[in-house]
Formats: structure tokens, sequence, C-alpha cells
């Protein structure tokens, strides 16, 4: 893949990874320093394998950006209900736990509540992984459907790490998610919210736990 124009001038780290975020290989936080884990660096190498076979120059689409809208608001399609009702129903039977779906503005939005990292990092532990594998089932049935995975933590520690660990979390999920073969590193995207989007009240450990959650959106852009 070639680099932009700083990078062909400078070899430098710093300008890759300009260039890496501008493509869409990179998306979230990251720097040249930051360690990754190898379901992350296996997502971005299989972008990059997309770009490389693109007859076209190479279109990454912006990011979607949740709106501020109210649940109340939304009135769902038949499509969108059958959907649903038939994620709960798979969910409930595989006794996915702490995970329910829900209809959004953008879409059937399927909602990990408590999810759990390993300590001081963005690692999915295996019980997180089994859900996943339960999730990434279901999406593979719902085909030509682009995925949003956000990050949401509770509100804990400095807006800046809240906002760091929403992105590293939403990106290893989204990079879990690619390597169960659920959707193509290109038909997925990651964005963080830290905790400005809470769902329940951050003063009890149980609110806590409801805000501190990865969401799943399977977008109706298409």
């Amino acid at each position: 893949m070639k680099g932009g124009l700083l990078y062909s001038l400078s070899k430098s780290a710093h300008f890759a990874y300009r260039e890496l975020t501008y493509k869409g290989v990179i998306q979230g936080r990251a720097d040249p320093e930051m360690a990754v884990s190898g379901e992350q660096l296996l997502f971005m190498v299989n972008r990059i394998f997309a770009i490389q076979e693109s007859p076209e120059p190479a279109f990454v689409p912006e990011q979607p950006k949740l709106a501020a809208v109210s649940e109340d608001q939304i009135i769902p399609t038949e499509e969108q209900k059958a959907m649903l009702e038939e994620i709960n129903i798979q969910l409930e039977a595989h006794e996915v736990t702490d995970t329910k779906a829900r209809i959004t503005e953008q879409g059937v939005t399927i909602s990990l509540s408590n999810i759990q990292f390993m300590a001081n990092s963005s690692e999915l532990p295996q019980a997180e992984r089994r859900k996943l594998q339960e999730i990434a089932a279901i999406l593979q049935a719902i085909s030509k459907r682009r995925i949003l995975v956000t990050g949401h933590t509770a509100l804990a520690g400095s807006v800046q790490d809240q906002l760091r660990t929403s992105q590293e979390r939403a990106a290893s999920v989204a990079a879990y998610l690619v390597l169960l073969g659920a959707r193509r590193s290109d038909e997925i995207f990651t964005q963080g919210f830290g905790a400005e989007r809470p769902i329940a009240d951050n003063s009890t450990p149980q609110g806590m736990a409801l805000n501190r959650r990865v969401e799943i959106t399977i977008l109706e852009d298409q």
C-alpha cells in the first residue's frame, strides 16, 4: 500500500500512522508506540489487504455517528421487529448472559453489559470470547449489513482514560468478530464514547456495570 505524501518525504512512524488512520486501517485511538493485540493486528492487516485488492482508489466511509435520539421516538420497521425478536430468542437459547438486543436509531443493537476485559488491557477473557462466538453466528445469518461496534465506560477515571479505554475495547471486539468471520474488516466500524452515554445511574455498582458495555449495531444504511 502506497504511503501518503508526508510519509514519502519522511519515513516516520508518525506519518505512517496518520496514513493508516486516514485509510481506515486504524480505527479509534492508537499511536506508533502502542502495543496491540494479535486480533487487532489481524484486523488491520485484513483491512490493508482489502485496500490493496481494490481496483479503485480506496474510499473509507466516515464512521457512522450515533445521534442522541430517544428510543421512545423510534418507529421500527416490521423487518427490524422480526430481527430483534429472533436475535433475543437466539441469545436466550444459547444462554448469552448480560446481553440483549434493542432497536435504536441506527438499527438493531446488541448490547453486552458489564463486559469484562483482562486487567489494564483490551484483551478479551475466554468467557467474553464465548459470548462473541454466539453473537458472531447470529451476525453471519444477517448478511449484507455493515456493523458499528461502540465502546462505553462507567464514570471512573479521567475523561481521556474513559475515551481511550472505550475506543480500544470496541476495536478489540471488532477485531475478534472479524477473526470469527462475522464480517469482513471493511464492513465493520468502531467508535468509543467513554462515559458520555450512560444508560443507568453511575452512583451504584449495578448502574456502573450496565454502563460498562460494548454495543454491536446492525446498521440500516444499506
